[in-house]
């Protein structure tokens, strides 16, 4: 039975149950039954299918809470354009900056020089793009407190 029958009988069967006129006659409560266990079955696999989907969402591409933890840049690299904290375990030097266009070397590292600022719903900074960075390591900034976010909304 598809889903379009399992509806249907079911939104004949609340018309019937209803008292509408244009209802037909009562359905088979037997029928009904089966189609109920049917719409349970397929609710519950669903829900099953949607909480797998979920954790394999939060497997594959979660990203760690602000400052929670460093991540290495050959394990994943940050979203294009995404201005985080770098490292580099060579200079032990850490730096604001983000990965932008592709490079001879690969991707073009940035460097904001502690230029960044929050324009209210993200970091942002003037990056110097150059091939000389070479980060291992990189990190999410963190929010700004909330206290912080309305305080620049209203003015």
């Amino acid at each position: 039975m598809s889903g379009d029958e399992l509806i249907a009988e079911v939104r004949q069967y609340n018309r019937w149950r209803r008292g509408d006129e244009t209802a037909e006659e009562m359905p088979d409560p037997r029928r009904i039954g089966f189609v109920l266990d049917t719409l349970c079955d397929l609710a519950e696999r669903v829900s099953r299918e949607r909480d797998g989907l979920r954790k394999r969402l939060n497997d594959d591409l979660s990203i760690p809470a602000p400052c929670s933890a460093w991540i290495r840049c050959d394990a994943r690299l940050p979203e294009m354009g995404l201005l985080v904290w770098l490292y580099d375990e060579l200079t032990k030097t850490p730096w604001f900056g983000s990965r932008d266009e592709p490079g001879a070397d690969g991707w073009l590292w940035g460097n904001a020089h502690g230029a960044i600022w929050h324009d209210g719903s993200k970091w942002d900074g003037d990056v110097e793009q150059d091939d000389d960075y070479h980060p291992t390591h990189w990190r999410l900034l963190p929010s700004l407190p909330n206290d912080t976010l309305s305080r620049e909304a209203n003015h």
